[in-house]
């Protein structure tokens, strides 16, 4: 009996954990390509880039 619900909880949980998954991929691959693009930029523009992902980094 045990060993159904764990089974059953595994199924469940896991579409949640797949989705968590996937979105955190997409997400650091969407971050590496724009961090890999501010390597391009002079110094003065990139600043107040980094400020605003400083600033939106920590409202989130």
């Amino acid at each position: 009996m045990f060993w159904n619900l764990v089974r059953y909880e595994f199924k469940n949980v896991n579409k949640w954990y797949l989705a968590l998954y996937a979105a955190v991929l997409a997400l650091s691959a969407f971050i590496g390509i724009q961090t890999q693009g501010f390597k391009n930029l002079p110094y003065q523009e990139s600043q107040a880039t980094m400020l605003f992902f400083y600033l939106l980094s920590l409202v989130v």
